[in-house]
């Protein structure tokens, strides 16, 4: 017989695609109370730098007025050295070098680049976007000032970082066309002198923007503009078809049961404990697309072997012998190693994470780490850790920079005011796995809950007469207390026939089971041993016979039993009735009006 051939020959009275189609049925009733996050089919522009050359100033993009490069080899404030330095001719006008880009109406532009007094300790600065021209003149000395001498901007700043200045500043463009990063040396009494071919300015990191970022995007030779998937938020009782952020594949209907983020501040984390640091918000774009990413940079003043941390959560209560997980989106800024530290109530344990390539380093004690991918540098990092005592009042974890994947717990360092991490959407729930994102920003320790995932239809709209049937069920994830993908029930849970996960404590890897029982008590569970792996599981019934197999395998029977069918009366989608969530994706379910052949069972499942 063939594999086509083996497949049945009955249609099925009830087909939910849900990874082809994007909707849902109409005779299906979808409820959650709450929003909730998902990635869609769109992406957003994840990171940008309309200029070609950031640092090399000496390539032929930067006109040069009446200055000279001299050199592109001098220390940076990454601690590299590709610095630009700037020298004045003797002319007697301005000393200014730019760079164009093109700018579209209405749009913002943020301006960022690094400065280093050399005999000039002013200069002025010309952002310009297509209809709107700003002059700011920054001094270089001490904290650094800068002021608005003429237009407007959105915002600007300096900052003293080491010996260097960041310099920043936002317009908006009133028209389409090209705009200007200019800058002009001023030896203090203005920008037009003869000029002293001794003197001038160390620069680096020049950007212009659409995305209102600040961290450096380093360019040599084109423009870098990257996009990533977007983390989007779903309505009020609106279903979450949701696709791989790592390859925008299709995964279904995301369904799970209600969580609570115990993180007070998800995304302002200066709300949080900042130790030997400092940080930045709104430094880089997130992944859900606003500027809600906060920079993490270690401080270089302080002893050396000092930690850096910061807290995920503030005085959250936990109790001893339960698991929680820890989640952030981070990216690497310059650093590329973050660790979670487990405090004493954790058992000291910790775990490190490489961001340089998506992998989990050493960690200590029954804590488990994991790290997804979602595009352009962000990676969702993840720990499982359980709680060793009971405490009410005191943080239970913290995430910080270390020098290595290798580090161990709480390796201190000095850091160089430049270089860091970038993290957002924190998150600690009560569990053996992280949920999808739950924006939180209550500034209370109770946290912010996601409600449950709820949908089912009557299957008497199906046509189904309840004599015998077949279920099959596509689904990926399951985890938690015997995740339930599918099941069929008389509305009370005494009739039902459900496949799930076999354990309190499920993940992806754990075997699939059948059940079916009636309320007399009559019931077979049928346990499908190494089925881990599969996505595919079938289950037919009918009286003295119960048939069940995943991905293909070995079909599992039983011949003792009387057929719920006649009762059955709703269709539970990744749930049974009001418990066991699936937590994770349905992609495709059938209903059969009659119980299918074992080898129809396993060419459906194949």
């Amino acid at each position: 017989m063939s594999y086509s051939e083996s497949f049945p020959t009955q249609r099925p009275i009830f087909i939910l695609d849900a990874a082809n189609a994007g909707r849902l049925d109409s005779r299906i009733s979808y409820t959650r109370s709450t929003t909730g996050s998902f990635y869609g089919k769109d992406k957003h522009i994840s990171s940008e730098n309309l200029l070609p050359y950031s640092n090399n100033v000496s390539a032929a993009e930067w006109t040069k007025g009446r200055v000279t490069v001299a050199s592109v080899n001098n220390s940076s404030p990454d601690g590299g050295s590709d610095a630009s330095l700037i020298l004045e001719t003797t002319d007697n006008n301005t000393h200014t070098y730019y760079d164009g880009f093109s700018s579209v109406s209405g749009q913002n532009y943020s301006f960022t680049f690094w400065v280093k007094p050399n005999g000039r300790t002013k200069i002025s600065v010309l952002p310009q976007a297509t209809g709107i021209i700003a002059t700011l003149v920054f001094d270089l000395v001490g904290a650094g000032t800068v002021t608005l001498s003429s237009g407007s901007t959105v915002s600007h700043s300096i900052t003293q970082v080491g010996d260097w200045y960041k310099c920043q500043a936002t317009v908006t463009a009133t028209g389409s066309g090209t705009g200007f990063l200019q800058v002009f040396l001023d030896n203090g009494s203005g920008t037009s002198y003869a000029g002293d071919v001794t003197k001038g300015i160390y620069v680096w990191g020049h950007q212009v923007s659409s995305t209102s970022e600040t961290v450096l995007n380093a360019t040599s030779g084109q423009i870098h503009r990257a996009y990533a998937p977007t983390l989007q938020t779903a309505a009020i009782n609106a279903p979450r078809f949701e696709h791989s952020a790592s390859d925008s594949a299709s995964m279904g209907l995301l369904v799970e049961g209600s969580s609570t983020n115990l993180v007070s501040y998800s995304e302002s984390l200066s709300n949080q404990t900042i130790n030997n640091s400092t940080l930045t918000e709104g430094a880089a774009v997130g992944p859900d697309g606003t500027l809600n990413a906060n920079l993490l940079v270690p401080t270089s003043t302080g002893a050396t072997g000092r930690s850096v941390n910061l807290d995920d959560g503030d005085d959250i209560s936990h109790t001893s012998g339960n698991n929680y997980a820890f989640s952030i989106y981070a990216k690497s800024a310059g650093y590329n190693y973050l660790q979670w530290v487990g405090l004493a109530y954790f058992g000291s344990t910790y775990c490190n994470f490489d961001l340089s390539n998506g992998t989990v380093g050493n960690k200590s004690g029954s804590v488990t780490g994991s790290v997804e991918s979602v595009g352009n540098g962000w990676y969702r990092l993840t720990v499982i850790a359980p709680a060793t005592t009971t405490n009410n009042t005191a943080s239970k974890g913290q995430w910080q920079i270390v020098e290595s994947s290798t580090s161990g717990r709480a390796t201190g360092f000095t850091g160089n005011d430049y270089s860091g991490v970038l993290l957002t959407m924190a998150q600690c729930e009560l569990g053996s796995f992280a949920s999808s994102y739950i924006k939180s920003d209550s500034g209370s320790v109770s946290g912010t809950t996601r409600a449950a995932d709820s949908a089912s239809m009557p299957i008497a709209s199906t046509g189904y007469s309840g004599n015998n049937g077949t279920m099959l069920v596509e689904v990926d994830g399951g985890y938690g207390s015997y995740p339930s993908a599918v099941s069929l029930h008389d509305g009370a849970g005494y009739e039902r026939v459900l496949v799930s996960r076999d354990s309190l404590t499920a993940d992806d890897s754990t075997d699939f089971y059948a059940f079916v029982g009636d309320k007399s008590g009559t019931s077979s569970t049928l346990n499908l041993s190494g089925s881990g792996s599969a996505s595919k599981v079938a289950v037919s019934f009918a009286t003295n016979d119960f048939a069940a197999t995943a991905g293909g395998g070995t079909v599992v029977t039983s011949t003792s039993g009387v057929s719920p069918a006649a009762y059955l009366t709703t269709l539970q989608i990744g749930n049974q009735i009001a418990s066991n969530p699936w937590n994770g994706h349905i992609k495709r379910i059938a209903i059969y009006s009659e119980a299918l052949s074992d080898t129809n069972l396993q060419a459906l499942t194949s």
